[in-house]
């Protein structure tokens, strides 16, 4: 074989080597990341491989740039990170098991687009077994906070208790946002759940017992990001102007009408409760939606509704319906025939 061929050999070998030694890495980082200024941000980064394993367990993260390896951290030299970053990186992932996440305090605007890259054991795994730098991460730094999204599980009746819940999406999980309710209630939890691409959503759990009527709660929760940042949720209050509705015309005894339950609330509320009085007697009706229809109705009947959303309940006034005697409308046919009659006769 001539020195030509074994040389285009050579190198079709060492191509399919290099191949399957960079097969053998990989690592796992978004190609994007949110952070909050004045905030923290966590890179999520973990790796694997299947041969060429690392003799030290060490990560070192650069600042991906054209020309030499920019330390962005370096937990056996800090002085050797750039002035940008130092004092501002810390590792939070464990390199043993695998996972080379890192985080980033006090995020500034000068951050914005930064790209970012770990390199595992840089002393003894070579760009020959895995080039780190091709994968990166760019830092999207942003100044809006996002509203916290606030909700009602339940509704506070017949004695059982509700849940509010406040929500944020964030990227700094290794210092979550703090939740402050402006209400106390029973007990308070929360938890923290991974989303995707190193976001993460935290989530505050108020629980209130059930309400007294005519109780008017308005709640709003507050997060406050690390690094003092604050957003506000909507406010959530109970019922209030509640009142009976029903149409400007004229209602006769022994037909049916339909009567609806107006309330201001916020969530608006979804269950209600009516009420019937004849006299001295109260019956509570076997109606828990906003419209009720009574089919025969008479002049001697009184209604009230209340509405209920989770944060309490309010009651309307109670309503006389304006029901006309049903023989009034033939009294009043017979008048106007014999007036009717009487003018003929004038003329």
């Amino acid at each position: 074989m001539d020195s030509t061929r074994r040389y285009r050999l050579s190198c079709l070998l060492q191509g399919i080597v290099l191949t399957v030694v960079c097969d053998a890495w990989t690592v796992e980082i978004p190609k994007k990341i949110s952070a909050l200024q004045d905030s923290c941000v966590v890179i999520p980064c973990t790796f694997s491989y299947s041969s060429n394993p690392p003799q030290s367990f060490i990560a070192v993260w650069y600042q991906y740039a054209s020309r030499g390896y920019p330390v962005v951290y370096d937990g056996r030299n800090p002085s050797s990170v750039i002035d940008k970053f130092r004092g501002r990186t810390v590792l939070v992932g464990d390199v043993s098991d695998r996972n080379c996440s890192l985080k980033i305090n006090s995020i500034t605007r000068n951050d914005n687009g930064e790209k970012l890259y770990p390199w595992i054991d840089p002393d003894h795994i070579s760009y020959r077994v895995y080039t780190f730098y091709d994968k990166t991460v760019e830092l999207a730094v942003s100044d809006y906070r996002g509203f916290p999204e606030i909700s009602v599980l339940g509704t506070a009746v017949n004695g059982s208790s509700v849940r509010i819940t406040c929500s944020t999406v964030h990227t700094c999980p290794a210092s979550p946002p703090i939740f402050i309710w402006n209400y106390t209630g029973d007990s308070v939890s929360s938890h923290h759940e991974h989303q995707s691409n190193g976001r993460w959503k935290s989530t505050s759990v108020l629980t209130l017992a059930s309400s007294r009527n005519g109780d008017s709660r308005e709640m709003t929760c507050k997060v406050q990001h690390p690094g003092g940042k604050t957003a506000s949720s909507i406010t959530l209050y109970a019922p209030k102007d509640v009142s009976v509705f029903l149409d400007n015309r004229a209602i006769k005894e022994g037909t049916a009408v339909i009567l609806k339950c107006v309330s201001d609330g916020n969530p608006e509320p979804q269950h209600y409760q009516w009420s019937q009085t004849r006299g001295r007697k109260t019956i509570d009706l076997n109606n828990d939606t906003q419209l009720l229809e009574i089919s025969n109705v008479r002049r001697d009947s009184v209604y009230s509704c209340t509405a209920h959303n989770g944060l309490g309940n309010k009651k309307s006034e109670p309503v006389t319906l304006p029901v006309e005697c049903k023989y009034m409308s033939i009294l009043r046919s017979m008048l106007m025939c014999m007036s009717n009659n009487s003018d003929s006769r004038t003329e």
